[in-house]
């Protein structure tokens, strides 16, 4: 499950799958969690690192 939520001026991203390390081996986990968390930080230019 994935949702966001604006909250007041923020904002809010909630993802069920990625809350172990192992889970963001999985590419298409990884990129929903970085565009997620790049949404609720309001950045284009944010920078997400994959595990290897």
């Amino acid at each position: 499950m994935v949702w966001t939520r604006r909250w007041g001026s923020g904002r809010l991203f909630v993802c069920t799958p990625g809350h172990r390390v192992a889970d963001l081996t999985v590419p298409q986990t990884a990129a929903i969690v970085g565009r997620g968390l790049t949404w609720a930080a309001r950045s284009r230019d944010a920078r997400v690192t994959h595990p290897r």
